[in-house]
């Protein structure tokens, strides 16, 4: 059975461009600053992390299940390169390259192409004889750069597969083709070289099909090796509508980071962003007032984490004799003398989904803390084409505000008197 969660075909264009300028990029970069160690790895665990309200694809998601998603886009803007590779072995066979390698071997016995010269050297008359030889290799550099290319290809291919047959289907004979060149003898040892200018045009002037190759190592590179972690967002990660709401729920985390650092405040991440690692807060907050905050990225982890209990989760015991429990996308906990909460609920969606649905859980993780926290206040969150205008309502005695990403600044200012 496939660990692939259930899934529709999900095509590049499947989230508006006109979507694109909703997300906080500048709190993505906020968040990915410090990632350029661990790369693309990183921003698939953290959007895995993301747990918020898809009530379409209601499963857990691991990283590996956004790689492929990742990996899906990327394969369909490749796809024209990959259409102009040939469809057969042997095309590729015949057009192999090869050097000639000259060397030298002491032998005991004469034969063709002695060097007299070096053997003379021996003594007179000789007991052994320098032998002139060639053998034909393939140049390690162009192909090296064509073992990474088709590598990457197969990896591509592999993931599209599990996603969209049809578009994986349509090119399954130029990939095996050049998958199976691996199995070539000297080309299968060779080493691997990442794309770089001058690799991309010695394969290219290697002639056909080998120019077709450059042009989607020249593809792949843009991808993989010099675009920023931002721009591998936008090209691989916001295309995908089951992928988008988790990328502006991390920019907007991003952006709540930024925003309290832009105010004073001493943000320090103090752990990764990452299903691996122990639940805890992600950043811990020092304002300028010296009082200490902390900063959850999914916050269900904090009823264990403080001691606190959950009512939510005394209910679901009583019922169904297991745990649950839940928590806002982002929570910035005041620690003692006096307990405080800030609940962030971050919505990507119509202004009916993000008001409704936002009120509804904003209330809920409200209602859940009262008697626990002293001072509770909460924050849906949408995009700004959606609310362009911040408001507020009091319920309760518990402050609940609709905003856009834009008033994200203001609001913390505000809330913590920065």
């Amino acid at each position: 059975m496939s660990d692939e969660p259930p899934h529709g075909r999900v095509l590049a264009g499947a989230v508006p461009h006109s979507a694109h300028s909703d997300i906080p990029w500048d709190g993505l970069v906020e968040m990915l600053r410090g990632w350029s160690g661990r790369g693309a790895l990183a921003l698939y665990e953290a959007l895995a992390v993301s747990a918020g309200t898809d009530d379409a694809h209601p499963y857990a998601w691991s990283a590996r299940d956004v790689q492929r998603r990742a990996h899906r886009v990327v394969y369909e803007k490749v796809a024209p390169a990959v259409d102009e590779l040939p469809t057969r072995r042997s095309v590729w066979l015949d057009a192999l390259p090869a050097m000639t390698e000259k060397y030298t071997v002491l032998s005991d016995e004469i034969g063709p192409g002695v060097d007299w010269n070096r053997t003379r050297l021996t003594g007179w008359p000789p007991n052994a004889f320098y032998l002139r030889s060639r053998r034909r290799s393939v140049d390690p550099v162009p192909l090296g750069l064509a073992k990474w290319c088709i590598d990457k290809l197969r990896e591509l291919h592999r993931d599209a597969r599990a996603l969209d047959r049809p578009l994986t289907e349509a090119r399954r004979s130029q990939v095996q083709a050049a998958v199976d060149l691996l199995s070539e003898g000297d080309l299968g040892r060779l080493v691997a070289l990442a794309p770089t200018t001058d690799r991309i045009q010695a394969l290219r002037e290697l002639g056909t099909p080998w120019t077709q190759l450059a042009t989607l190592a020249q593809e792949l590179e843009r991808f993989f090796v010099t675009c920023s972690l931002v721009e591998f967002a936008r090209e691989a990660i916001f295309p995908v509508s089951t992928l988008t709401w988790r990328l502006f729920h991390l920019a907007a985390f991003g952006e709540i980071v930024r925003s309290l650092r832009d105010a004073g405040a001493v943000a320090t991440s103090v752990r990764p962003l990452s299903g691996s690692y122990t639940s805890g807060p992600s950043y811990a907050v020092v304002d300028d007032s010296g009082a200490h905050w902390d900063l959850w990225f999914e916050s269900a982890g904090m009823w264990d984490y403080y001691g606190w209990t959950s009512p939510y989760n005394d209910l679901h015991m009583q019922a169904f004799s297991s745990p649950a429990l839940m928590g806002a996308d982002i929570a910035l906990v005041g620690r003692p003398p006096t307990w405080k909460a800030i609940l962030f609920e971050c919505k990507w969606g119509d202004r009916d989904y993000v008001s409704r649905d936002g009120f509804h859980q904003a209330t809920t993780y409200a209602a859940e803390l009262h008697g626990i926290v002293e001072h509770i206040e909460t924050v849906v969150v949408g995009r700004d084409s959606v609310v362009p205008t911040s408001s507020m309502v009091t319920l309760a005695q518990v402050p609940t505000r609709l905003v856009g990403t834009s008033h994200l600044p203001g609001l913390l200012q505000a809330s913590l008197g920065l």
